[in-house]
């Protein structure tokens, strides 16, 4: 390997690992993902779905205009969040009600505007142009 001889980023690595282990982090992006997921996940229908594991649960829109006041509403209320919600070891109690106080904003700012079909209206900006497609 390139890098057998770089014994800085082995043991940073090796830290890294024992770190993990000693302080059971995967199991506390677990308990954060199913925190989180647990409130949001009854909210999948007309605008929106989740799906995947605890710690990365993906968010899949069924507009671009819908993932556009997404992303503006949750960055409005603090929480970075693009098309999944993806946990760390940084996420604590306080955080965990941020995001959950953020995602109920926007899901039920999604759900008013979907129902009246003014999406547009709550953006602030252009919505992102799609990629290429066949």
């Amino acid at each position: 390997g390139t890098f057998f001889g770089d014994t800085l980023s082995l043991a940073a690595a090796l830290a890294t690992i024992k770190k993990m282990e000693r302080e059971n982090v995967i199991s506390h992006l677990h308990n954060v993902g199913s925190k989180i997921g647990a409130a949001i996940s009854h909210r999948s229908g007309a605008s929106l779905e989740f799906s995947g594991i605890a710690p990365l649960k993906k968010i899949k829109f069924k507009s671009p205009e819908i993932q556009a006041l997404f992303t503006q509403e949750m960055a409005q209320q603090g929480v970075l969040c693009l098309n999944a919600n993806c946990v760390s070891y940084a996420i604590k109690e306080p955080e965990i009600q941020m995001i959950l106080k953020a995602y109920k904003h926007t899901l039920d700012l999604i759900d008013e505007a979907s129902a009246h079909g003014q999406i547009q209206k709550y953006l602030k900006g252009s919505v992102r142009a799609q990629g290429l497609r066949k």
